[in-house]
């Protein structure tokens, strides 16, 4: 596993420094409550695949957080969910993306313990240059060993269609099942 260098923003994207819109995002959230990277954009981080969508666990007013990063980056917040209370906001150039979901749990661990695989079950925090790692669920080292494992017995009765998208993990990154 390595480190990915940090995902920047085009030159001159109004609001977003070169050090891309996890910056601004931070600077945010400091006012509105907490927040996490999760899932995928850890988890390419880890692999050292850059990437441009993140997700982000909130533990906070995220329809007041997409809004404040909207404005401070430039792009446009929008809800995805009401039943999820989600929101996601995009650039103008639509070249990154940030959604934003509430935690699913009195905690971030709770949150991480209820998503599918524990590869995309590893968080970190927003601040300084290296936040250190949150993965209650063995997912780093199935990264390294280049194994899918779900994070427990109800994570595909929770959700029938995340066995799609096990076989599409396993086949986009070569690990097995």
């Amino acid at each position: 596993l390595r480190q990915a260098r940090a995902p920047g923003a085009r030159r001159g994207e109004r609001g977003v420094s070169e050090r891309g819109p996890l910056a601004a995002l931070a600077e945010v959230v400091r006012g509105h409550g907490r927040a996490w990277r999760v899932g995928g954009a850890v988890r390419d981080e880890l692999l050292g695949r850059e990437t441009l969508d993140f997700d982000l666990a909130v533990a906070g007013d995220v329809q007041a957080i997409a809004r404040a990063f909207g404005r401070r980056a430039g792009g446009r917040a929008f809800q995805l969910s009401d039943q999820f209370g989600a929101w996601r906001v995009r650039a103008h150039q639509q070249d990154w993306q940030v959604d934003l979901t509430p935690l699913t749990g009195e905690t971030l661990e709770q949150d991480l313990r209820r998503r599918d695989l524990t590869i995309n079950a590893i968080a970190r925090g927003l601040g300084g240059d290296d936040p250190p790692l949150i993965d209650p669920c063995g997912g780093v080292a199935d990264l390294g060993a280049r194994r899918l494992r779900s994070v427990g017995p109800e994570s595909f009765r929770a959700d029938p269609l995340r066995v799609l998208r096990l076989a599409r993990m396993a086949a986009e990154l070569g690990f097995t099942a």
